[in-house]
């Protein structure tokens, strides 16, 4: 009888794990559409290289503020209304991005959306899935229910090109706005989760976790790189959205599987050592990427950046959700995305310097240099706690 009320709070974190999941899937694939495609859906509008490097820029500066926006509300309206509220902003700058046609919305409307959105969903989103976690069922549910995460990301790319290649890109960014729709109602099946007191940056000292945010800045030049720069780079070097879809879900089916064997060796307690291997493999693999010289070289990049990619993810993953359970978690995990979206600002006001007097290539090329450099910064995070539920999902 006893047990009653533990089994019952395990089934809803169960619950509560499978819905973030779903909503998490939708959006995958609505995204996976069109997420790699923006760079290049305003470069074939006719916006220059500097002008969407600067409006990746001011994004960033911009989700600076809004991700310590998203920490204070999460207290006052929980967590799943925030993820539901970067739904809703995520299908409103898509929409202003489907019917975009002057250079001054892009600034003054697409980009405070997008940098919102996406701010407001990370947050939540790692708070939440350190909430509900699980140290003692960790690593085969998840990853089978984040490998469908994954192979709805992996089917996107490909659709988005072949639908963008037929109908325009613009008919890309319907088909996304419609899926986004769905991705909102498994959301609120159960409760919400909300801390018990507001943000308070002052609970975290930032010395004490200094490691993890030297970590994290390095994290978050990769997951730019590699959603942004190199989609728009493999455009201008294929010339071909199918041949950029079709390379990009090529490299995420293969990526599934290795996620599920490194998920169960992270479970087995090598957790240090696959942070050290794919730190540096994924640097190489952005140095790999300067030299690529067509189709076939660029399709191999991709299967090895992406592998190496999910070694980081799964390790780093679940290192960076122990670590949340030791400190204050909501201010731990803004303090952390402010530090990610910093690097990012300096990487894209380096390259937005670089614009202006080199070539289209030199700036792609400095990219993954720095980026590169920035994934040996990602071995700096503190390995002291060792528990954790095991996290084989986006970052």
């Amino acid at each position: 009888m006893w047990h009653l009320p533990s089994q019952s709070f395990h089934l809803f974190k169960l619950t509560d794990l499978r819905e973030m999941y779903a909503a998490e899937m939708i959006k995958f694939l609505s995204l996976g559409l069109v997420g790699i495609f923006i760079p290049i859906y305003l470069y074939t509008k006719g916006v220059p290289l500097t002008l969407i490097i600067a409006f990746l820029l001011w994004s960033t500066i911009l989700q600076i503020g809004a991700a310590w926006l998203g920490g204070s509300l999460i207290p006052k309206y929980g967590v799943k209304h925030l993820l539901g509220a970067s739904f809703i902003l995520a299908f409103a700058y898509l929409l202003a991005l489907a019917a975009f046609n002057q250079v001054w919305v892009l600034f003054a409307v697409i980009a405070p959306l997008y940098a919102v959105a996406e701010s407001f969903h990370s947050v939540a989103y790692h708070y939440e899935f350190s909430k509900v976690k699980d140290a003692d069922h960790s690593g085969q549910q998840l990853s089978n229910v984040t490998i469908m995460v994954h192979l709805a990301a992996a089917i996107g790319p490909f659709l988005g090109g072949v639908i963008g290649a037929i109908y325009g890109l613009q008919m890309t960014l319907f088909v996304c706005l419609g899926l986004m729709v769905l991705g909102i109602g498994p959301l609120f099946a159960t409760r919400d989760i909300k801390p018990r007191h507001k943000l308070d940056m002052s609970k975290i000292s930032l010395m004490k976790i200094k490691n993890d945010l030297i970590s994290y800045s390095g994290r978050g030049l990769e997951y730019v790189v590699t959603l942004l720069v190199w989609p728009l780079f493999m455009f201008l070097f294929l010339g071909s959205l199918v041949e950029v879809g079709a390379v990009t879900t090529v490299a995420l089916m293969l990526t599934l599987f290795a996620s599920y064997f490194i998920g169960r060796l992270t479970d087995r307690g090598y957790r240090a050592r696959l942070i050290r291997i794919g730190s540096i493999s994924n640097a190489m693999a952005n140095v790999a990427r300067m030299l690529v010289t067509g189709l076939g070289s660029i399709l191999a990049v991709n299967i090895f950046s992406d592998i190496t990619r999910a070694i980081v993810r799964i390790a780093w993953g679940a290192q960076y959700y122990s670590n949340a359970d030791r400190h204050s978690r909501l201010e731990y995990i803004v303090a952390m995305e402010l530090a990610a979206y910093s690097g990012r600002v300096l990487l894209f006001a380096a390259m937005l310097a670089a614009s202006i007097v080199a070539s289209a290539k030199a700036i792609f090329i400095a990219a993954f240099a720095v980026t590169a450099l920035g994934m040996l910064l990602v071995m700096k995070i503190d390995q002291k706690a060792k528990r954790t539920k095991i996290y084989v999902g986006h970052y």
